[in-house]
């Protein structure tokens, strides 16, 4: 195999020629740490990287604040709001080490949201489990929503319908958040 050299007139180093380019076997070789990301047509790949993981950032500190608005702290939210705060650290951690080149920095994040989505995967599975499988959690949620909306005056088939919607939205929602992370 043939190989053609330039030398480099400023210094006395032989360097391949731009032709050339590594062969299958050596490119296999090289370890990749983080998996291979296409670039985008519209903007420059180190700039959708840090543009992505700001946005993910504001979007975890927004479901955050409307968690903590929405349901307050109790001990059913208390572990959801713990994970989410690893992961807008995680987050944090992966914008300072992307800026300042640190691949310290960027190895926890691989850890942080293996974690997390293990976590989505265990939680969807409970979630539908306790919607559509367990009977006694349905009938709780059923004598909830009469209990809420007596001074309505709802009709059961009513209330039935809120607590179907209800277990479609919240099964839907984790859905979404274990296929989009």
């Amino acid at each position: 195999m043939e190989t053609s050299t330039e030398i480099n007139s400023s210094s006395s180093e032989i360097k391949p020629s731009p032709e050339i380019k590594p062969t299958p076997e050596v490119q296999s070789k090289k370890k990749r740490i983080f998996p291979k990301i296409h670039k985008c047509w519209c903007i420059s790949l180190q700039a959708a990287v840090k543009l992505f993981t700001l946005l993910m950032t504001v979007i975890y500190i927004a479901i955050f604040v409307y968690k903590v608005y929405t349901e307050g702290f109790n001990v059913e939210t208390v572990l959801d709001l713990i994970i989410l705060i690893c992961v807008i650290a995680s987050l944090i951690t992966l914008i300072i080490g992307m800026y300042k080149v640190k691949l310290s920095y960027l190895r926890q994040f691989k850890y942080v949201f293996l974690v997390y989505i293990i976590y989505l995967l265990a939680k969807t599975i409970y979630t539908i489990y306790s919607y559509y499988i367990n009977d006694d959690f349905h009938d709780s949620l059923v004598i909830d929503y009469q209990k809420k909306y007596a001074s309505e005056k709802l009709s059961g088939k009513q209330i039935r319908n809120l607590v179907k919607i209800k277990s479609l939205l919240t099964t839907s929602f984790t859905l979404l958040s274990l296929i989009f992370t």
